[in-house]
């Protein structure tokens, strides 16, 4: 699992390399077809207008790229903490059950294992297309009866458990609702009216002709282009590039196993 994320990671890399390579070549060849067919500014006396002009059209998509990037990666940052904190509960929740009777200790820990699971299989490639796994409600709350009506467990022990499922139930809502998050559609379309208005600003206030200047107009599609990209890769929390991964699940897996193995050796 960790070579495929690895994988994935290399993949974006590269896709982001060639993104920014071909915006770079179009301002150059932006530069040229434009001296070439509409000819350079004649006069330099709004030089210092130009400039004003220029920066605050550069300004609005820096603000914008700024903004949803920030906004972005806070809602992955938040995903991946909900995960997290649900992946705990459920080992929680599993270390909690070991107090009951072994019967019914055997039933809890079988039911976490395959909602775990469910989760791992089943729900997380449907949060990339905004869905939920309907099996994996159904283990849950199935889970959650089975321990209202658990007995021969101390108080405490019980107490844990539900405060466990509880926590589960609660950090599965934020998860389930994250997936249903994305870059606000008018947002996004102004980011890319105001990088496509940026380079073609700055020729028509009379972006000089050579070849510095083409270098240093693809440089700036190159980053307008970049920046798009970097927003795209954020934009979904469960299938964007910069997504959550059910890692977090798979290593409550491992723990609930490893406390198993534990309780064998005894």
């Amino acid at each position: 699992m960790q070579r495929s994320h690895d994988r994935d990671g290399s993949t974006m890399y590269v896709q982001w390399a060639l993104v920014a390579a071909a915006a770079f070549l179009a301002g150059i060849g932006l530069t040229w077809l434009w001296h070439r067919t509409v000819g350079p500014r004649k006069s330099a006396d709004g030089m210092p207008l130009m400039a004003a002009a220029c920066g605050t059209v550069a300004s609005m998509y820096v603000l914008t790229i700024a903004f949803l990037i920030v906004n972005a990666s806070s809602g992955l940052g938040d995903a991946r903490s909900e995960a997290e904190a649900e992946a705990g509960a459920l080992r929680d929740a599993y270390i909690a059950a070991r107090s009951f009777a072994p019967d019914e200790r055997r039933r809890l820990q079988a039911e976490l294992r395959a909602y775990t699971r469910t989760v791992i299989d089943e729900e997380w490639p449907a949060l990339a297309r905004r869905e939920t796994a309907p099996a994996a409600w159904d283990r849950l709350d199935a889970l959650h009866a089975r321990s209202l009506n658990g007995r021969g467990a101390p108080t405490l022990a019980r107490s844990d458990l539900h405060q466990a499922l509880n926590t589960v139930y609660a950090q599965r809502r934020l998860r389930v609702a994250a997936a249903g998050e994305s870059v606000p559609a008018p947002l996004f379309a102004f980011l890319l009216l105001t990088a496509v208005t940026v380079p073609v600003f700055f020729l028509l206030m009379g972006w000089p002709s050579g070849t510095r200047p083409a270098v240093g107009l693809g440089v700036v599609m190159a980053l307008c282009a970049s920046g798009i990209f970097i927003v795209l890769q954020l934009n979904h929390p469960y299938s964007s590039g910069m997504r959550v991964s059910p890692e977090s699940f798979r290593d409550a897996l491992t723990r609930m196993e490893h406390l198993d193995a534990r309780a064998v050796t005894r």
